[in-house]
Order: C-alpha cells, then sequence, then structure tokens
C-alpha cells in the first residue's frame, strides 16, 4: 500500500514539534507553592527557591531541574540559609558561577536583604553590600546584565503600593547598590516578573 500524499519515507525522522506540554518529572518533585522563583544557569539546569506553600507556609528549599533528564533534585546547601520567602527576584551570575536572590517576603516579614547561592560548592550566603539598599519589597523584576555583571531591580510592590524605581547592584570589586533615576519619566509601579538579559555578543 502506498504512502499518503506528504507522508515522508520510514528513513526520515520526524522533527520535534513546537509547542507546550507537560513533562514527566521523575523521582520526587517540589511540594505545591507559589510565589516561588526560578533561574536557570550554564550547566542545563534550572534552580528554584522558596515559595509559598498550604497554610502560608514559606519555604526556603533549594531545588535543581534537568530538562534534559525531566529530573528534580532537592539540594542540601550548607551554610546559613536564607528565611523561607515568596515574591523574591532571582538571576543567575553566570561570572561568579552562583544565584542572587533578593527580598520578597520572608519569615521575618518584607525584606530587602541579599543572598548568593554558590553553584560550585552548593552554600548559601548572605551579602552585605556596602552603602544605601533598595527599600524592601516584594515581587520586583529582577535581571542579569553579563556585559556589565550587574544585576538590576526594577519596581516591586510593598502590599500596599508600588514601586517605580531602578537600583542596580555591583559585584564586591566595585561595592554597593545604586539608584539609578531615569532621565525619561518613569513607568508606573508594576509587580513583573523575573528575566535574563542575553549574553553580550
Amino acid at each position: 500500500m502506498g504512502r499518503s500524499p506528504g507522508t515522508p519515507p520510514p528513513s526520515v525522522s520526524q522533527p520535534a514539534i513546537a509547542g507546550w506540554r507537560e513533562a514527566d518529572s521523575a523521582g520526587r518533585v517540589p511540594q505545591p507553592r507559589d510565589g516561588h522563583w526560578m533561574a536557570g544557569d550554564t550547566n542545563g539546569r534550572v534552580i528554584l527557591f522558596g515559595g509559598k506553600g498550604a497554610g502560608s507556609r514559606y519555604f526556603n528549599d533549594t531545588w535543581t531541574y534537568t530538562p534534559a533528564t525531566s529530573t528534580w533534585t532537592e539540594l542540601t546547601p550548607a551554610g546559613t540559609l536564607p528565611p523561607g520567602r515568596f515574591g523574591h527576584g532571582l538571576v543567575h551570575d553566570p561570572a561568579d558561577h552562583r544565584i542572587l536572590l533578593f527580598g520578597g517576603v520572608a519569615t521575618t516579614g518584607l525584606a530587602n536583604d541579599l543572598w548568593a547561592y554558590d553553584l560550585t560548592i552548593n552554600s548559601w550566603t548572605p551579602v552585605e553590600p556596602a552603602g544605601v539598599r533598595p527599600p524592601a519589597r516584594l515581587y520586583p523584576s529582577m535581571a542579569y546584565d553579563p556585559a556589565t555583571r550587574k544585576a538590576v531591580v526594577f519596581g516591586g510592590w510593598t502590599g500596599n503600593s508600588e514601586f517605580a524605581d531602578t537600583w542596580v547592584y555591583d559585584p564586591p570589586r566595585t561595592g554597593g547598590a545604586k539608584s539609578t533615576a531615569p532621565a525619561a519619566p518613569t513607568p508606573v509601579g508594576a509587580r513583573p516578573w523575573s528575566t535574563t538579559l542575553p549574553p553580550a555578543q
């Protein structure tokens, strides 16, 4: 029997179909939650931290997800762990091979603390930048610019009011967090999402 018109011969592989599909994750997976954040690293993994679960439980667990194997792995980091929280910012700093975490609502209240997770040694460390800090907030939009090796925070929410400020975190070699006042009118405050800027060409 002949093939239907448009059907490739058996020796020709079918291309993958683009679109969404639910991943059939192997093994344990993180507990249900919201307000958590994830950031990809350069080793083909996605890092997850925190979130809020049933009964207003604030998580401070750290997980990796490997898309190639569809596998979740709960990590047991060394060092002092960040307090449980949700609504924080999370970005990957490839220059120092670490994840940066900022703000959110923690078990200690509305936060403006900064933390670093070292991907090499599997350890969390609080970061104490010199100078003034951004005001405490949740749901800031946070991005990392690899060209300047700086993390950028815009906006966020206090629970009652929104921010329209821009803050830049410099690595320790230059120190401090700086508020940048744009020349043009600032956008209306928002509750956005974390992003990662494309690498410099």
